[in-house]
């Protein structure tokens, strides 16, 4: 049996098919007898952890229908490591590889073998021209053959473009095994054929074969492909080096293709017009639909022969003959193939490595605390760590004006605009092979819903990769109804497992983690932004004794968690001492607020770069009204510049603000009556003097820059980076 000539040897893995492995043998034994005598064969029926139906199955017929096939039995529990070890007792020179539930056209080995042996040796490997999927859905699959390495390469990157069903020079895959699938990895076929296009192995079509693929909707490949979250091991292919390689030119190819025209409607419309988008996706889908159709009702005559074979085979396959509507048509190259590819290229072609060791999830990078707080950190890290790489990923459209602050080895990627057309599974695809074959080790969010669904959603490979995961909230958000809807309460808790770190810039924020969701204390961390005292800042003059009219100045977003609505209510109960300028960026639902403040209430416009860009010395005394908060920039900046401050009560404030002590702290955010109350307190100067002097020893002590870069150190070391 050893000793003897085997042209071809048919590996059929079995697990839990039961007698399901019958007809796919059946299938096999028909397309040997197509052989005609021109080529030697042996069939292999490898049980990897087999059900007790399929144990059964082979038991009761080894002394018959299966007497002539060799069968061996595992229990490595895995697709690839299954298909090794056959491949290692298999005879032949070429070896079919074939699911014990699948089955072959008649034709399918000879012209396969036909086909090989016209190619120089293992240059290549034969995929049948269709594949029929069958059983939950009904499928007709239309592949493509391989075409330039830069154009496989791209498509690659979102799936499969063939299957595991195959015919390949035996020595070949014994040079490139399968890959073991441990949790949250997966795909083994996908990354052999990676390997070898990169190895520059053909993957070619063998006209007029048809491969009949049983699926089931809860665990099929098919949803492996759409909805899993396994994530394909490192390959070579589509390592950064390697892609950075590849000719632009696809990139125009890619996006002319119509689809991309749906994407960018959906971009466009989706959010002002739901309606008009709904309509124009199912007018698509239509279209789409019909031309589908009309592909079905042309079923090439040599498919439908043999489909029609294959149903006198196996009656659970559906015949075209039997309504051909309820079949679907899908092309191996889809829009999700397209977007992929050229969001991937398009991302790798602005990194400047090809390996990093920590990424960082923002939604974006401009005005604002959260923006300052990643810069300062990154940016100490960088050079703490200076033979590291860092990069930094926002996750939603913005124009990210804050990056140019970033230290020049750091990287960034405007992915949110890079993406802002592409479907969120493909936006998963790309992150997954950038983190998998750049050897990210730590992943950090701050504010980024795409990074915590895209950790969560990862969670096995997350563990079995052994990332680091840190998240960085700074405060507590509430809607309209009461409920938490931040990232504090909504979703660092629910990664909470998988996390390394939860740090935050405030005691407030990890006094809620503690207490309220009882999050390790071990796992907490606080790391406040450092504040630099400019001894340039113009200083303060203040008169002796009180002051008639106070100068209050408002800074801040007007947006509704600073609560500017309180602003013209707390002017009119102060109108006999105090004036009010505000200053801020708003959106139109504030004209009419804006258009209609008292008369010691005036808006002077927006500001950039902090506090410090205003004419800080012509006030008195800082406002900030909040209702939800981390440790804001603004009055910190009120701090530097020497302003007392009147303060809400909320989130980090109180870190620094001690009422009565180096400021006024309102317990209520929305008590007017109290922030008036603190105001005419502070027509007296001395208090003024008194509270800006101990709030900025606070700041000074507790905010400095020793203090944060000794704060970053011990961070660098908790994490292991």
């Amino acid at each position: 049996m050893t000793d003897r000539k085997v042209d071809i040897s048919v590996i059929i893995t079995a697990h839990a098919e039961g007698i399901l492995a019958h007809k796919t043998i059946m299938s096999v034994q028909r397309a040997i007898e197509a052989l005609e005598g021109k080529y030697t064969s042996e069939i292999i029926l490898h049980l990897d952890n087999p059900s007790d139906a399929t144990i059964n199955y082979v038991t009761s017929n080894k002394k018959g229908f299966l007497k002539d096939i060799r069968s061996f039995t595992n229990h490595f529990g895995d697709a690839g490591l299954s298909r090794n070890f056959a491949v290692k007792k298999a005879l032949g020179r070429y070896v079919a590889i074939i699911d014990a539930d699948d089955l072959m056209s008649g034709n399918w080995l000879k012209n396969a073998l036909d086909a090989l042996g016209k190619q120089p040796k293992n240059s290549a490997v034969a995929h049948s021209e269709f594949t029929i999927e069958f059983g939950d859905i009904d499928v007709v699959v239309e592949k493509y053959r391989s075409t330039s390495p830069s154009q496989d390469a791209l498509l690659s990157v979102w799936s499969n473009r063939w299957n595991v069903v195959i015919v390949a020079p035996r020595s070949l895959l014994l040079e490139n095994p399968y890959p073991a699938n441990s949790p949250g990895f997966g795909y083994e076929d996908w990354w052999l054929n990676n390997t070898l296009l990169y190895l520059g192995i053909k993957q070619i079509l063998i006209p007029e074969t048809a491969i009949f693929v049983r699926r089931r909707n809860s665990t099929g490949q098919w949803l492996r492909h759409t909805s899993s979250m396994s994530v394909l091991r490192k390959n070579a292919l589509l390592s950064p080096s390697y892609i950075r390689s590849l000719k632009p030119a696809f990139m125009d190819a890619l996006n002319q293709h119509a689809p991309s025209i749906k994407n960018r409607i959906k971009h466009t419309v989706k959010v002002r017009l739901p309606l008009s988008y709904e309509y124009l996706a199912k007018s698509l889908g239509k279209l789409r639909q019909k031309q589908l159709n009309q592909k079905i009702d042309k079923i090439p005559r040599w498919l439908a022969n043999e489909w029609r074979d294959i149903h006198s085979l196996d009656a659970t396959i559906t015949a075209p003959s039997h309504g051909p509507r309820s079949i679907r048509w899908h092309p191996a190259i889809s829009t999700e193939h397209q977007q992929a590819g050229a969001l991937y290229k398009a991302i790798v072609d602005k990194l400047k490595y090809n390996h990093y060791d920590y990424l960082l999830f923002v939604p974006w990078l401009m005005v604002g605390g959260a923006d300052k707080y990643v810069i300062e950190l990154v940016n100490r890290i960088q050079k703490t760590k200076k033979s590291k790489r860092l990069l930094v990923i926002a996750t939603l459209p913005n124009n990210n004006a804050y990056a140019s602050y970033l230290d020049d080895k750091i990287d960034f990627i405007d992915f949110g605009n890079l993406a802002c057309t592409a479907h969120e599974a493909v936006k998963n695809r790309v992150i997954e092979h950038l983190i998998e074959n750049s050897g990210v080790t730590h992943i950090h969010i701050v504010n980024s819903k795409f990074g915590y669904d895209f950790v969560e959603s990862h969670r096995s490979y997350i563990k079995t990769s052994n990332k680091t995961v840190i998240a960085t909230s700074f405060g507590r958000t509430f809607g309209s109804d009461g409920q938490y809807i931040g990232y504090t309460d909504k979703f660092v808790p629910r990664v909470y497992d998988l996390l390394t770190l939860a740090t935050s810039d405030n005691q407030a924020t990890l006094k809620a983690w503690q207490q309220e969701y009882g999050f390790d204390a071990k796992k907490l961390y606080l790391m406040r932004q450092p504040i630099d005292f400019n001894k340039s800042l113009p200083a303060k003059h203040e008169t002796p004794g009180d002051k008639t009219r106070l100068k209050v100045l408002w800074a801040a977003r007007i947006a509704p968690e600073k609560l500017p609505e309180l602003v013209p209510e707390i002017a009119g109960l102060v109108s006999n001492f105090a004036d009010i300028d505000m200053y801020g960026y708003h959106d139109r639902q504030y004209n009419r607020l804006l258009s209609k403040l008292p008369a010691n209430v005036r808006y002077r416009g927006d500001f950039q770069d902090g506090l410090a860009s205003l004419p800080t010395s012509d006030y008195d005394v800082y406002l900030y009204t909040s209702n939800a908060d981390g440790t804001p920039n603004a009055p910190l900046e009120a701090i530097q510049v020497g302003l007392p401050v009147v303060a809400s009560a909320v989130g980090g404030v109180p870190d620094f603000i001690i009422n009565n002590k180096s400021g006024l702290l309102i317990s209520n955010p929305t008590d007017v009556e109290s922030y008036a109350e603190a105001l005419e307190k502070l027509r007296d100067s001395k208090l003024r003097a008194n509270l800006a002097n101990a709030a900025t020893a606070i700041v000074k002590r507790d905010f400095s820059r020793d203090s944060y870069n000794k704060s970053v150190a011990e961070y660098l070391k908790i994490i292991g980076y």
